[in-house]
């Protein structure tokens, strides 16, 4: 029998950001993540999951 298992890894890195408020450092991480400023790796591996379908 066959089964279709679910691997999720979770990756997270702390990021220092200096802004007015926590909405714009959020805002301002997420805009960093997304032009590859924040670059996530095996280094910042925090766990895996597994599951199956």
């Amino acid at each position: 029998m066959k089964y279709s298992v679910i691997v999720t890894e979770t990756l997270a890195q702390r990021v220092n950001i200096e802004a007015e408020s926590e909405e714009e450092a959020l805002e301002l991480a997420e805009e960093m993540y997304y032009n590859s400023d924040i670059i996530l790796d095996c280094d910042d591996f925090v766990s895996a999951t597994f599951e199956t379908d």
